[in-house]
């Protein structure tokens, strides 16, 4: 019997990731994947939540502490980019392992991973993987759960991908006072100034606590010290006729994908939350009759039925972040920037979902009648008008909300 001489280690490659001492929100979640990844009964745990949220952030940082803390002898970052997943996890640890493959690109799949598994079967290794869109199989990358000292940490969106794992995270918007404190990081006491403050507390509204949101819009406003520009670009990231501000135009596009994904009763579905005010908090059983009488769940005829396949729908916008549990029970509410990338979707696509009075704004005078024309469906919640219009130009109304 000869003994093993030891592998060499892997040294961790350190990141240069956005510091987040001054976002407890944020560094909390690292601290608590420092605790679960001490916990040697969890081999694989995810932190999932909206593009934009800061899951990276939080992987990238707990990829530094962890070089500090020396609690792994090998860790591995892996991005994976839309369809990659098996060959690109691969490919990164023979890399890092620095095992050399001769003819790589025709060895078989299943040789590749003996040999990954191999090399670390008596390691203590992190696996964090980032960008995860699809279900991978660990087996057919290597990794074992007979791999006592190994751990796997995945970033996703949608909470679907909890199932298989041992434990879970999911990265919550920023509270007010962090996403206050980032944005000054920014931009400076500018926010403070009387005539600037006002239009700050606005903008970090429209930001939804969204650590890369901020940062994009704080960016395009570094010494910026005009108020009209300030102002001009809230009134861009509120307008619903024109496409998303450039800063927003990547959150946009994952907002866009989710949606284009959706069969067309559920688009509908989640359309409907921008006929709601602002920050509105909709009870579930007032929404699923609503789109019941909408006919978008037209299929389920009977009220009962139409409310399981309403509460699923809801379930289904929750786990993919869409919607999130308000103050009340039974009530939901869609964060404010998602609610205006749906906004943005109903003017420039949904034709039929056109319309919409009241955005946010109180409205205390009657509209003019020629708004009236032409519209499908009004929503005048939260609003001030005592009266509608007398004998309104609104034959081809379908819905009006009060």
């Amino acid at each position: 019997m000869i003994e093993r001489a030891p592998m060499s280690v892997v040294p961790i490659i350190r990141k240069h990731p956005e510091k987040i001492d001054n976002v407890p929100s944020l560094n909390e979640h690292v601290k608590t994947l420092l605790k679960l990844l001490n916990d040697d009964n969890l081999k694989r745990i995810g932190i999932w939540g909206l593009p934009g949220v800061g899951k990276t952030t939080v992987m990238e940082n707990l990829n530094n502490k962890v070089r500090e803390t020396q609690l792994f002898d090998n860790v591995f970052w892996v991005t994976l980019s839309k369809g990659e997943s098996v060959r690109k996890i691969q490919l990164v640890l023979l890399e890092q392992l620095k095992l050399e493959v001769k003819g790589i690109h025709d060895r078989d799949s299943d040789q590749i991973a003996d040999m990954i598994s191999e090399a670390l079967v008596n390691k203590r290794y992190l696996l964090l993987l980032d960008e995860v869109f699809l279900e991978i199989n660990l087996k057919e990358v290597g990794i074992h759960d007979d791999h006592e000292h190994g751990a796997v940490v995945f970033a996703y969106r949608d909470r679907d991908f909890c199932r298989l794992i041992d434990d879970h995270i999911k990265i919550e918007r920023l509270s007010n006072d962090d996403a206050r404190n980032l944005f000054r990081k920014i931009v400076g006491d500018i926010i403070d100034r009387p005539s600037y403050k006002k239009i700050a507390d606005r903008l970090l509204k429209e930001c939804g606590g969204m650590p890369q949101v901020i940062k994009l819009i704080a960016d395009s406003l570094i010494n910026e010290d005009d108020p009209s520009v300030w102002r001009q670009l809230l009134s861009d990231m509120q307008s619903p006729g024109t496409e998303p501000v450039q800063e927003m135009q990547e959150l946009y596009k994952a907002f866009k994908l989710i949606y284009d994904k959706l069969p067309v009763d559920k688009k509908l579905c989640l359309l409907y939350w921008a006929f709601f005010p602002p920050d509105y908090e909709v009870y579930q059983e007032y929404l699923i009759e609503c789109w019941k009488a909408e006919q978008f769940i037209d299929k389920a005829r009977k009220l009962g039925k139409a409310r399981d396949k309403g509460h699923a729908i809801i379930r289904e916008f929750e786990k993919k972040s869409m919607l999130e549990r308000g103050t009340k029970a039974g009530h939901f509410k869609m964060p404010l920037f998602l609610r205006r990338m749906a906004l943005k979707i109903t003017y420039l696509e949904e034709k039929d979902l056109k319309f919409l009075v009241g955005d946010g704004e109180e409205i205390e005078e009657q509209p003019f009648e020629e708004e009236w024309e032409d519209v499908r469906r009004v929503s005048l919640i939260g609003q001030k008008l005592c009266n509608l219009p007398n004998k309104p130009a609104c034959s081809n109304i379908s819905t009006l909300l009060l």
